[in-house]
């Protein structure tokens, strides 16, 4: 017969400095993110689709590529 021993005490752990350090840099870059997508909406919203499509266009693929490098950056952390 085998013995068995449950521990129900909580791990310890501690985030490296790294890990902080590259939260925290996806944390701004998160928030950047969401300041252009408020600019675009600002700009579809104020001035319409027609007026300035080049520069509507243009940020839109900005907050595209943006968004796909968080979304990689947070999934593998």
């Amino acid at each position: 017969m085998s013995q068995r021993v449950f521990s129900f005490r909580q791990p310890r752990w501690f985030a490296s400095k790294p890990l902080r350090t590259r939260s925290l840099t996806l944390l701004l870059a998160t928030l950047v993110w969401i300041g252009l997508y408020a600019l675009l909406s600002y700009r579809l919203w104020r001035w319409g689709v027609v007026s300035g499509i080049e520069r509507s266009i243009a940020l839109l693929l900005i907050c595209v590529i943006v968004g796909v490098l968080l979304v990689l950056g947070w999934s593998s952390t």
